[in-house]
């Protein structure tokens, strides 16, 4: 009876070795397939960031070309325009160049004229054309290109939004 017990307990530690051993081997293909899977998930995460990125990377390089040509078009036009304003103040002030305005002239009393002398020029309210002074046409030009200016900056920060809303950039004051 003691080689009986001896050997049903042989035989029952083989059958527990065995079905350990069946069983690691399961766990570890199942490990071993967990592993893949989550390694294949990290790896298809891993791809759908760098597309993203590289995305916007690709909207970032076209919003910031689109930016630098608005730059460069604005700063030609600005240059040209001043560089236009300046000689034409210059020419003005040297009288190369004159300025007239169209004007309507009334009668001015303290002029010295009396109720019995007819007024001269253009006192009786016709319309006509004045010339300025170089200096006073040199003054409107300036005002005008102050204008010219500030309409033209205008004009870029409109472009400048009308992109960056057409990119998606949110931009706050």
């Amino acid at each position: 009876m003691n080689f009986a017990i001896v050997r049903l307990l042989a035989v029952a530690a083989v059958a527990a070795a065995a079905a350990w051993g069946w069983q690691a081997n399961r766990y570890e293909t199942t490990i071993e397939q967990m592993q893949r899977d989550h390694a294949r998930e990290r790896q298809v995460a891993v791809d759908t960031v760098v597309t993203a990125l590289q995305a916007a990377i690709a909207r970032h390089r076209q919003l910031t070309d689109q930016l630098d040509a608005l730059d460069r078009t604005h700063f030609s036009e600005m240059q040209h325009a001043t560089a236009e304003n300046t000689r034409l103040q210059r020419a003005l002030a040297a009288g190369d160049v004159r300025m007239s305005v169209r004007a309507r002239c009334r009668p001015d009393a303290r002029a010295g004229a009396g109720e019995d002398q007819p007024g001269a020029g253009l006192g009786d309210g016709a319309a006509g054309r004045c010339e300025l002074s170089g200096e006073d046409a040199a003054d409107l030009v300036d005002l005008f290109a102050g204008a010219e200016r500030d309409a033209e900056k205008l004009r870029y920060f409109q472009a400048r939004e009308r992109a960056l809303e057409g990119a998606g950039v949110c931009v706050e004051p």
